[in-house]
This record gives structure tokens, C-alpha cells and sequence, in this order.
């Protein structure tokens, strides 16, 4: 005898789960699913409706409702697990007869290989996809969906939900913008984020010159800063521009006194910078070995001070 395994079929927008493959037809029959959808390995990554599993044929209801958000082809194919090869057959219980001759029960049908689920968003552009999350992020839906669409993209209620379920789940979903296109100064960074947060874009933009200014730079730091509601986002980091010990990491130590007195004082992200570079210069000036060089450490040790505001 064989032995019937569960079968799911895509109905209205949503996987379905039935006793049958046979029972699973008649839905499909009934409520116009998917017709070539039946299968007997469980659909990864989306939720099973099983309403109608422990129910008989005559107990179903007359209409099943549509997927909610989930409109147009999506309603009849299934936008995560797409259908691979021909609808699973399972085997069917033989008659008995009473004259018919004992015969060995048949081996249970083995239960199909599990599908590898494959994420749709793998081949899109993932440097645009990240900004998208980082927007969603942000709760910015509008600018997510037309960085989703550069991406490769096609933006609909499917992906609306699914950005905003991860970014409500995700810290710093998408990532860090990418700020070092801009020219702005790490050692700026500290004064940016505060002029972000009170929506002082303009004295920014004197900042980082007119040059470096532009439409994409203010929507970024709104975003980062600011959010959908103009809410001043407090947990966000001060990002790192440059990687530690680069050149252009080492230009926000140098200029005049005027340049960099203060700007490194406790309290605030840049002071840590400030203690790596005393250690590397330190370093460099052989500090902890016999051949210290002792006026380039009173140097650097001065400098240290100023930046420090001491």
C-alpha cells in the first residue's frame, strides 16, 4: 500500500498544504491555483496555509481570499519558489478484492529531494540593493523602491514588505553609506552628524564646498541623520572613511594648529583616532627600544595634546 505524503499547491497567492495529491487537485480545481504547482517537497522561506489539510472536500469553503498585498501574476505564480520540472505523481492505493491473491505490501514512495530556494534579489546589482535597504532603513520607502529598480528590480507589494520586515529586524540594514566620494574630512564628521540631526544641511554644504555638495549627499545624510520623520537618529555611528593607517586617513591630523586644536577631545568618536595615531607615531619615533628618538616624541606628544584640546 502506498502511503499518501503531504502535497502543497499554489492557490490565490499562497502555498497551500493538503493529505493528497488528489485532494490537492480538487483545490486547485476549485479556487483556480497553479495547476502545475503541486509538489510533495515543502516550499523554504513562506508560510503554509493549513486550513484546508484536516478538512473533508465538503466541509471546504466556496472561495478562499486572495493573498493579502499580493496582486496580478503573483496570484497564480510563486514569486520565491519557482515550479522546477513537471507536478510531482504520487503513487495510488491499489484496489483488493476479496478473490484477488495476497500480495507484499509496495515500498513507500520515497519523499522528494527538498528544492534549494534561491533568493531573487542574488542577481541584482548588490551595491544598488544595499542602498535600497539603507533607505528602507531609514523608512525612506520611496527612495528604496527607486533604488531597488536600478538595482534590476521589479519593486511591488512583495518587495515593499519584505524590505521593511528586514530592516525592522536588521541592525544598520544595508550596510554604511559611502561617504568618501564627498571629500569630507573625517575629522568633520563629528560636526556633519550634529548639523544632520537638526537639519542644518546648509551649514554643511559651507563645509564641504560647493563642489562636494549636491541633491544625493543631503537625501544620504537625511537618511542617516534623519530618517522619513525628521527624527534625529542618535544610535547611528560615526562612520570610518578611510581605512585606519591609509593616507587619506592621516589627512584629518594634519594643518595648522587652528586646524585640528580640539577637535579630538573625550568624548567624542574621533578621539579614538586621535589615541592610533599617537600609537603609531609613537611607534615610528621608537618609543619602548634604545634608539627612542626623543625630540620626535616631544613632537608628537605636543601635537597629541592639541588635538586633544589640553
Amino acid at each position: 500500500m502506498a502511503i499518501d505524503l503531504i502535497n502543497y499547491a499554489f492557490i490565490r497567492g499562497k502555498w497551500y498544504s493538503f493529505p493528497d495529491e488528489s485532494t490537492a487537485q480538487q483545490a486547485l480545481q476549485k479556487y483556480s491555483g497553479n495547476p502545475n504547482s503541486v509538489r510533495t517537497s515543502k516550499p523554504v522561506g513562506v508560510l503554509i496555509d493549513e486550513t484546508l489539510l484536516n478538512l473533508d472536500m465538503n466541509q471546504w469553503p466556496d472561495a478562499v481570499a486572495d493573498a493579502q498585498g499580493v496582486i496580478g501574476d503573483a496570484l497564480i505564480n510563486p514569486p520565491y519558489n519557482p515550479i522546477q520540472g513537471p507536478p510531482v505523481t504520487v503513487a495510488q492505493t491499489p484496489t483488493v478484492t476479496p478473490s484477488a491473491a495476497v500480495s507484499s505490501p509496495s515500498a513507500p514512495s520515497p519523499e522528494q529531494p527538498e528544492e534549494e530556494y534561491v533568493d531573487p534579489w542574488t542577481n541584482l546589482d548588490q551595491g544598488k540593493l544595499n542602498l535600497a535597504k539603507r533607505y528602507a532603513d531609514a523608512g525612506m520607502l520611496g527612495r528604496a523602491a527607486t533604488a531597488f529598480k536600478e538595482a534590476g528590480g521589479v519593486w511591488d507589494r512583495t518587495t515593499s514588505d519584505r524590505l521593511r520586515t528586514e530592516a525592522a529586524s536588521t541592525s544598520r540594514y544595508g550596510g554604511d553609506f559611502d561617504w568618501s566620494k564627498y571629500g569630507i574630512n573625517q575629522r568633520d564628521f563629528g560636526a556633519i552628524s550634529d548639523y544632520a540631526k537638526q537639519g542644518k544641511f546648509g551649514k554643511i554644504k559651507k563645509m564641504v564646498g560647493k563642489n562636494n555638495w549636491n541633491k544625493d549627499l543631503h537625501v544620504k545624510l537625511a537618511a542617516e541623520y534623519q530618517g522619513k520623520d525628521n527624527t534625529p537618529r542618535d544610535e547611528v555611528p560615526t562612520p570610518q572613511i578611510y581605512k585606519v593607517g591609509s593616507k587619506d586617513w592621516g589627512q584629518q591630523f594634519k594643518g595648522s594648529r587652528k586646524d585640528i586644536e580640539g577637535k579630538f577631545v573625550k568624548g567624542t568618536p574621533e578621539r579614538s583616532a586621535a589615541k592610533e595615531w599617537r600609537q603609531r607615531h609613537m611607534k615610528a619615533a621608537g618609543v619602548g627600544t634604545k634608539n627612542v628618538d626623543k625630540a620626535k616624541r616631544k613632537k608628537v606628544a605636543k601635537r597629541f595634546k592639541i588635538m586633544i584640546g589640553k
